[in-house]
């Protein structure tokens, strides 16, 4: 008797016991699109900044001395120049400001610089030893957080800045595979380190790298497959 051919799928990112949560998302490419195997239903991330209350939404300033944090709005920010003006907006409105400051984009180099426009206080920025470097917003900013930046009343950012960071949270008791596409911005620099991806809080994981046909192509897209296991 001839076999049937069968194909067995089991993926725990689609069961009803998984919880999926992200930074943000499209509309028509929700967060719970990860669960569906079909090819068509994908999570896509907002384009630009999404700052979210109590995560990456803060800059320690030492001002004069004091300290004095700003706290960028929640929202989604589409074009750099809209999350500069929000960024502006915090610094001149922290508690106790005596400096005035601007938060512009070079859309050539495509930095943000944050600088003192009035005032004569002096002015740090304390990436790396404010009261809030944990939630801070200096690595969507594009500064490093290695360090703070001191001796100066303008800081122009040390890497570029095209997006804030993203995250896609799945808590699930049971094993899944994720594809992430990454690249259909050609600003961002994959190659050379423009993305870091973040794995916590897993048993056991691996992951594959492959790419499209041919750089440049319509189809070219860089793709991380990772298998989580528990």
């Amino acid at each position: 008797m001839a076999k049937t051919p069968r194909f067995a799928w089991q993926n725990g990112a689609a069961a009803a016991v998984t919880v999926i949560t992200a930074s943000d998302e499209q509309s028509a490419f929700p967060a719970r699109n990860v669960g569906d195997p079909s090819l068509a239903k994908t999570w896509r991330s907002k384009v630009g900044w999404t700052v979210t209350a109590g995560l990456y939404d803060k800059i320690d300033v030492l001002e004069g001395g004091v300290a004095r944090v700003a706290t960028i709005a929640a929202g989604s920010y589409t074009l750099a120049t809209d999350e500069a003006g929000a960024v502006q907006a915090a610094l001149n409105a922290m508690p106790g400001a005596v400096n005035t400051y601007t938060c512009t984009y070079n859309a050539a180099t495509h930095k943000f610089t944050i600088a003192r426009a009035t005032g004569a206080a002096t002015v740090s920025l304390l990436w790396s030893t404010g009261a809030n470097a944990f939630k801070s917003a200096g690595k969507d900013l594009g500064f490093s957080v290695a360090a703070d930046d001191t001796g100066a009343t303008s800081y122009i950012a040390d890497f570029v800045a095209y997006q804030s960071r993203k995250y896609l949270d799945l808590i699930s008791t049971s094993s899944f595979s994720v594809d992430i596409v990454l690249g259909e911005n050609d600003a961002i620099d994959i190659d050379n380190g423009g993305v870091t991806l973040a794995l916590s809080e897993n048993t056991w994981w691996d992951f594959a790298v492959y790419r499209g046909v041919s750089s440049g192509a319509a189809d070219w897209n860089h793709v991380i497959r990772y298998n989580w296991g528990f």
